[in-house]
């Protein structure tokens, strides 16, 4: 489906009035300043107007995109995929600066020096004497490693669980991310719609001031039978008007969800369709528990406080400490090697509490992390089963809807033949509430199309899928 463009009837553009006509002649400014000036409005347009993003290969705003295109246009330019992206290259370098703690450490280490001794014999009138500079020079290759420290494998771990929790954060964000375009996709398909309704109506508007002008003429009704189709008319011209506003806000809003900068010409190619729903309630309600990133991210999470809890109270004392080393040294003075081995106890007698305070703080972080995974089930649960009612019942009503329109093009036919004939056995009445009938039936029907798409996709994002199938 194209770029949505319905001009207004009736609507004249507005005609440019001269300066000189609201405030008299103007002495003309200099050529020089007026060339600075739009330099100037020029290069602030340009610095305020954000450039458009790079687009994945193959993909072209020139064309109508499909909403699997959308979709990864907005997870390839999306500002919150590149957040969430940061954040797991965070959680991965704290993995990596955790395990160094493991692994040996090698170090160069060098040194020199220069000195000079001035003096005098027999005092401060003796003779000045001196020795010659001396200078010294030494480097060292370090080697240590520690070997056990209490603690120091939990950290690791519960570093590790807060990378996987980065990672499940990230893919939230992507489903997060997939469902937000979809539903602005469906909502800019369904105005698109909306604007086709109402060119509809004009048209029957338009069809229906001829058929009360050609009566008029050969006098089989009064002028009156005009009017009310002249009413019809200028409120089809108001509906089309404003619904083509709401088409134009509604690709707007699908460019804010794709992460487009505003005035970027985006046309859609896609139509409100019905795609199966399958599955039953207690099934998806499953699935979501086991497949829903933001739940899996709440679980990894808990494991990392947990290892945060266990590290706080080991730090509580005793706290073992076995470390070795190796030294290899040359300079001035001598070569050699040295090695050793040290081991340590650590046992915190008095601190002000702050050991204590440490591990009661992560035994409640904990508790915290626990009691949001269950808030988190029971919201989890609540979506999926409203998406699901939802679906259901919007799909029952697309039946519903098909059948009325169906009714009311028959119901519109034989208003307008009856009204049309030679002899007149209906009424203008019988006409303009057909029409009223039938636009209300074609919106309905869009709106029954927009609801069961919204839903579909609201569902697929609650059981942890993405909402638009062929995105991975």
């Amino acid at each position: 489906m194209g770029e949505v463009s319905l001009p207004a009837a009736g609507v004249q553009p507005a005609r440019r009035i001269r300066a000189s006509e609201v405030d008299g002649p103007r002495a003309r400014p200099p050529i020089k300043a007026l060339a600075l000036a739009a330099l100037a409005l020029v290069a602030s347009v340009g610095q305020g107007q954000p450039a458009t993003p790079a687009l994945p290969e193959g993909m072209e705003l020139s064309k109508p995109l499909s909403l699997v295109q959308c979709v990864r246009i907005a997870l390839a330019v999306s500002p919150g995929v590149f957040v969430a992206q940061n954040g797991v290259r965070q959680a991965t370098a704290a993995v990596t600066q955790a395990r160094s703690a493991q692994l040996p450490n090698l170090a160069f280490e060098g040194s020199a020096g220069a000195s000079r001794r001035r003096g005098t014999l027999g005092g401060g009138g003796g003779a000045p004497t001196g020795s010659p500079s001396s200078t010294s020079w030494g480097t060292d290759l370090v080697l240590s490693q520690t070997l056990y420290q209490s603690g120091l494998s939990e950290g690791i771990r519960s570093a590790r669980a807060s990378e996987r929790a980065s990672r499940l954060g990230l893919d939230d964000t992507r489903r997060t991310t997939i469902l937000n375009v979809a539903q602005n996709y469906y909502a800019a398909l369904a105005a698109t719609a909306l604007v086709d309704v109402a060119g509809r109506t004009l048209e029957n508007a338009a069809r229906h001031v001829e058929m009360a002008t050609a009566k008029i003429a050969a006098g089989t009704v009064a002028q009156s039978d005009l009017y009310p189709f002249e009413v019809e008319m200028a409120q089809a011209r108001l509906g089309a008007i404003t619904v083509e506003n709401q088409a134009q806000t509604s690709l707007t809003a699908l460019k804010e969800a794709m992460g487009l900068p505003a005035g970027t010409q985006l046309q859609l190619a896609d139509e409100l369709g019905r795609p199966p729903l399958t599955g039953t309630l207690p099934d998806l309600l499953q699935t979501a528990y086991r497949e829903r990133p933001d739940v899996r991210r709440q679980q990894a999470l808990i494991e990392a406080a947990r290892l945060n809890a266990r590290v706080a109270d080991i730090e509580r004392g005793p706290v073992l400490d076995v470390s070795g080393g190796a030294t290899y040294g040359t300079g001035s003075g001598a070569t050699g090697t040295d090695a050793q081995v040290q081991a340590g106890v650590t046992f915190p007698l008095f601190d002000g509490g702050f050991t204590k305070a440490r591990a009661q703080s992560a035994r409640a972080a904990l508790d915290s992390s626990r009691q949001a995974l269950q808030q988190l089930h029971i919201a989890v649960g609540a979506e999926v089963e409203s998406s699901y009612l939802n679906a259901v019942e919007a799909n029952n009503r697309i039946d519903a809807a098909e059948a009325a329109v169906r009714a009311a093009q028959v119901s519109l036919e034989v208003a307008e033949e009856r009204y049309g004939a030679e002899v007149g056995i209906g009424t203008f009445i019988e006409v303009t509430d057909a029409q009223v009938s039938l636009r209300q039936a074609e919106v309905d029907r869009v709106q029954a199309y927009y609801d069961y798409n919204t839903a579909l996709a609201a569902l697929r994002a609650a059981i942890g899928q993405a909402a638009v199938e062929g995105v991975e």
